[in-house]
């Protein structure tokens, strides 16, 4: 049975991966579009994200309710198939770079001094920071609280995670 601290130890591992995975996206988008349309690319990208985020878990609840947990499962590794082939088919064109290789590190480093001599980049990553993991607590909490406070079903659960992720869209 799923309890709270292991729905939050999940959370935590796939958030480790997005960790990863979205810095490498963002930086492929400059890449995958001509100069003149990399901004609008970038805001595409951030469209698909938050729509992504505010419909997906209405989907997947829905998926739930319907079919089962690995129907919902099937269905999200269907909608990654698109990517994953547009990269298989991406043919980059390697570009020399103008700067010597660094250690991860090192990197690592010098990002943490950068930082740490920006008072204002401070303000900003401690706010994303506090914001982040309160908000990731009640979206990993929703299905336990959905089930177990308000007595709802998966559609219900869907429901509730709908209205709260398009909050983003309602407030512009």
């Amino acid at each position: 049975m799923l309890t709270p601290p292991l729905i939050l130890a999940f959370t935590f591992v796939i958030g480790s991966g997005v960790a990863f995975f979205a810095p490498v996206w963002e930086a492929s988008v400059n890449e995958l579009a001509p100069a003149r349309d990399v901004p609008a690319a970038i805001s595409l990208n951030s469209i698909s994200f938050n729509v992504a985020r505010s419909f997906g878990p209405a989907v997947g609840g829905l998926a739930i309710s319907l079919a089962g947990v690995m129907a919902a499962f099937a269905l999200n590794a269907l909608f990654f198939l698109p990517m994953i082939l547009v990269f298989l088919l991406w043919r980059r064109t390697e570009e020399e770079s103008r700067f010597p290789p660094e250690q991860l590190y090192r990197a690592v480093i010098f990002g943490m001094r950068y930082v740490g001599n920006s008072p204002a980049l401070r303000v900003v990553l401690v706010r994303a920071l506090v914001m982040g993991v309160l908000g990731s607590i009640l979206s990993s909490l929703m299905p336990l609280i959905a089930r177990d406070q308000l007595g709802g079903d998966a559609r219900f659960t869907a429901c509730c995670r709908a209205l709260m992720e398009s909050e983003p869209f309602s407030a512009r």
